[in-house]
């Protein structure tokens, strides 16, 4: 190169060893000439080699920027008025979308034969593992009921007559769940005029009926002179009552009186829309049997527990790791409150922030579990969860 390197327009000279001397390089400061800032879109270097400030553009970068318009047949679709609404419709049709096919595979995950997914899912109790009902809603504090109107297809079942009628009348139900029983409602009218009492018991079963000798009494009696010709529902009382899971308890009411032909009590009943977890017996002659009626009666009960519950359905396995799950209920609030935990170990438990809207989690796919906690009147009588 003859000793000589050319920079731009300039010379640098090479020293003795055949380097360029560092001192004579002009500086490099460079910008594209495409960008605005310099005449022509061309910078020119000053007499030093170097680029006028004044000639170096300012460069902004808007990275995905919003958008500012929209078409007025965009906006009319999406019933929005500006960009922003636009982009908040698609966001809840989008969430929409993934709860939809949520319940599709709930729904197919049932089989065919079962699509309606939001009721079987509660109504098998081989899906719950803690809960407690009352037939087809769960429940704060009902364990189990079977309520009539009185007016239609209800029967007056007598009690504490003499031995050629029911000396005793009882209704056998069924616990799901470990629980604690606290009350025990029926209705009474009297026939003439009885002046002892009327205890409520808990038996434990054998075949289907009352078997043994009271595992429990409650706390509180019905004084007979109190009770009218016209039923009337009474409360009886227990204390540290505890029920075990899957067990059929029979609720057995008796006078503590003789019996009398004339002066004695009426329990009511029905054979229309009976109870599924148990039934009516009466007690005649020492034995356990029919209520004189028909096989098919039941009382109208109610048996209840310790507020709060606690509702755990046993777990679903899913296919893969989940990121997002949700849970989709019927439910009912009235003056108590609900509230649902997801989990993947049964132990650790994420609360559900809000019902039908996916929220991001981090399960294993071991297991997924769903537990809800009801206080006060509040009732779930659907649920369906998931999640991908």
């Amino acid at each position: 190169m003859n000793g000589l390197t050319e920079t731009l327009s300039q010379k640098a000279d090479l020293d003795g060893s055949g380097k360029v001397i560092v001192s004579q390089l002009p500086s490099m400061d460079y910008v594209p000439t495409n960008e605005k800032g310099a005449p022509g879109g061309v910078a020119e270097l000053d007499n030093d080699g170097k680029v006028p400030t004044s000639q170096i553009p300012d460069i902004t970068v808007d990275a995905w920027p919003r958008a500012e318009t929209a078409s007025p047949a965009t906006l009319a679709k999406y019933g929005a008025t500006t960009p922003n609404e636009v982009l908040a419709a698609l966001n809840v049709r989008t969430q929409n979308s993934l709860m939809r096919d949520l319940n599709i595979m709930l729904n197919l995950s049932l089989g065919t034969s079962n699509i309606d997914a939001w009721a079987d899912l509660l109504d098998s109790t081989g899906n719950i593992n803690s809960a407690v009902s009352n037939g087809w809603s769960l429940t704060a504090n009902v364990l189990s009921q079977f309520k009539i109107n009185h007016s239609a297809g209800a029967q007056n079942l007598i009690l504490g007559s003499n031995p050629v009628n029911p000396e005793k009348i009882a209704q056998t139900f069924t616990v799901i769940a470990p629980t604690t029983l606290t009350t025990a409602k029926v209705f009474l009218a009297k026939s003439n005029s009885p002046t002892d009492n009327i205890y409520a018991y808990i038996y434990a079963t054998s075949g289907g009926v009352p078997t043994g000798s009271a595992l429990y009494t409650s706390t509180n009696y019905i004084v007979g002179s109190s009770l009218t010709g016209t039923p009337a529902e009474k409360v009886f009382y227990f204390t540290n009552v505890p029920l075990s899971a899957n067990t059929v308890y029979a609720l057995v009411f008796s006078r503590t009186g003789a019996l009398d032909g004339s002066n004695n009590y009426r329990i009511w009943s029905s054979s229309s829309g009976v109870y599924s977890g148990g039934r009516a017996y009466s007690y005649v002659s020492g034995v356990w049997g029919d209520t004189g009626v028909t096989s098919a009666y039941d009382l109208n009960f109610e048996v209840s527990s310790a507020d709060p519950a606690t509702i755990v359905w046993n777990p679903v396995t899913p296919t893969e790791p989940l990121a997002f799950a949700a849970v989709c209920a019927e439910q009912n609030l009235g003056t108590g409150t609900i509230t649902w935990y997801l989990s993947d170990d049964g132990t650790s438990w994420t609360e559900v922030t809000a019902l039908d809207t996916m929220q991001q989690v981090n399960f294993d796919a071991a297991a997924l579990y769903l537990k809800c906690v009801l206080t006060g009147n509040a009732t779930v009588s659907a649920v369906a969860w998931g999640g991908y």
